[in-house]
């Protein structure tokens, strides 16, 4: 007898109903009995992790977040950390990081330092929680003290840079010791530039060396990144350019920006590399989008000159923002050189200053010199003579000669400030130092006639001969008056 479509459907339905539910793993109802009854917070974490991977059971994140939360009730530390997690990502749970953050403070203050090392990144970041470095560094101080390596990496880099506690080098050297000792590898680099600048540390470039190798080891990149200085540079190790360019790409694949920056001056310039500028050009891109500032700087360089690729002065400027930005003087002063000559960017004054300015805060002498210049002269900027003195000393202090000279010529002249030979003879002596013809001039003057300097006819003779080598006219004129005096 021929059964109708709708009676083998219903048959179908009959069979599947019929039909036993998927079976659950017995361990299942002994973990609820355990969790729910004896209030076992290890078995409710278990329990959770069960519904959270759907391992014996079918996957479900709410049940995961109900037994997380039973498991940290419990004092169970990685409950708390679990279930903060699903509050941070909204899967299974609410998102919402103050409720993360009071779970992580919980974790933390049970003991476990990630609980620490997470919460206070969330402090230290400023992205869920308003920024707050103060609580970051307690928190990390916390994860450190419980044992926490990764707690102890962060918190040296704070007291290294001295971002919202005190700067002291010695606890960073500390810290990061302990972290590497205790099998962070990413605590061993940061303790090698310590050793290896003598900073905080007594200076140990052989400890240093291993330190690196033993980060690279670890697949730390910036292990990789220090160990191809070394090489580089020689420094510990024996000067290796090849070693140093594997290293660097070894480094640079691993997301370390300075390794590319390096890599690519070495692909540019063919140093144990072939020359090769468009990969150069690609390489310092890589640098640039990693924050790492000379990068930018140098790939400005060639994009704005064509080298490696289409030449594009906008793109250039783009990155020499990026550079100035990222605290690289070098790229401040190209800036303010653009806008000071008018080259392929509109010429403005009041710009250029500013750039100059910022290269010199940033430590480019060049920038110190140009600052000093427009600050006297009041060009793009109201002029201020303090100001100027001030930029002028620091481009003397870094061997400017020639801002020495006219620094010692202001104090001579007691042009915007009150005359000082006290203050105009060293300044002169320094320039002297640094070749500055017209200084040597003034300093073989005053030697020779006994003004601020001992009276010493022979060493006045040897000053004005070096003044003329360096193309003084009037102290050529001296040296041949001594040529006819018997």
């Amino acid at each position: 007898m021929r059964r109708t479509l709708p009676a083998l459907f219903g048959l179908g339905l009959v069979a599947l109903l019929a039909a036993p539910a998927a079976a659950q793993s017995p361990e299942l109802n002994t973990l609820k009995k355990s969790c729910e009854k004896a209030a076992n917070a290890a078995d409710c974490l278990k329990l959770a992790g069960m519904y959270a991977k759907g391992e014996g059971t079918p996957k479900d994140l709410g049940k995961a977040a109900n037994f997380y939360k039973k498991a940290c009730d419990g004092s169970n530390a990685q409950g708390c950390l679990d279930l903060a997690a699903m509050h941070r990502s909204g899967e299974g749970a609410s998102k919402d990081a103050q409720k993360a953050a009071v779970l992580l403070r919980r974790g933390c203050d049970l003991g476990n330092s990630e609980g620490c090392t997470q919460l206070a990144m969330m402090y230290f970041e400023g992205k869920e929680l308003p920024k707050d470095l103060t609580q970051a560094g307690g928190l990390l101080k916390q994860g450190c003290d419980a044992g926490g390596a990764k707690s102890c990496v962060v918190l040296g880099g704070m007291h290294q840079e001295g971002r919202g506690i005190e700067k002291d080098l010695a606890k960073a050297s500390a810290l990061f010791r302990k972290a590497c000792e205790g099998g962070e590898v990413a605590g061993c680099s940061p303790l090698g530039v310590l050793l290896r600048d003598g900073a905080g540390v007594k200076k140990n470039l052989n400890e240093a060396v291993a330190l690196f190798r033993k980060a690279c080891d670890g697949s730390a990149p910036a292990g990789c990144y220090n160990l191809g200085l070394a090489h580089e540079r020689g420094e510990g190790v024996p000067r290796d350019p090849a070693r140093a360019a594997a290293l660097f790409k070894q480094a640079c694949d691993g997301g370390e920006a300075g390794a590319c920056y390096r890599l690519g001056l070495m692909v540019r310039d063919g140093v144990a590399e072939t020359k090769d500028p468009a990969r150069a050009r690609e390489l310092l891109k890589k640098g640039c989008d990693g924050g790492f500032a000379a990068s930018c700087q140098d790939l400005g360089m060639m994009v704005g000159t064509g080298k490696g690729g289409p030449k594009d002065l906008a793109q250039a400027t783009i990155h020499f923002q990026q550079a100035c930005s990222g605290g690289d003087g070098r790229g401040c002063v190209t800036l303010g050189t653009l806008y000071l000559g008018g080259k392929g960017i509109t010429k403005d004054l009041v710009r250029a200053a500013p750039f100059f300015i910022s290269g010199c805060e940033a430590g480019d002498i060049q920038g110190c010199s140009k600052a000093a210049n427009m600050l006297e002269m009041g060009e793009g900027v109201g002029r201020d003579m303090p100001r100027a003195r001030a930029y002028l000393k620091r481009s003397c202090d870094g061997a400017v000669a020639e801002d020495c000279f006219h620094l010692a010529s202001l104090y001579v002249r007691g042009q915007g400030v009150e005359r000082d030979m006290s203050v105009a003879i060293p300044l002169l002596s320094k320039a002297c130092d640094g070749n500055q013809a017209e200084a040597c001039y003034e300093v073989a003057f005053m030697t020779e006639t006994g003004q601020g300097f001992p009276k010493d006819y022979k060493r006045a003779t040897a000053l004005y001969k070096q003044s003329c080598d360096g193309g003084f006219p009037k102290a050529c004129e001296k040296v041949r008056q001594r040529a006819r005096t018997p």
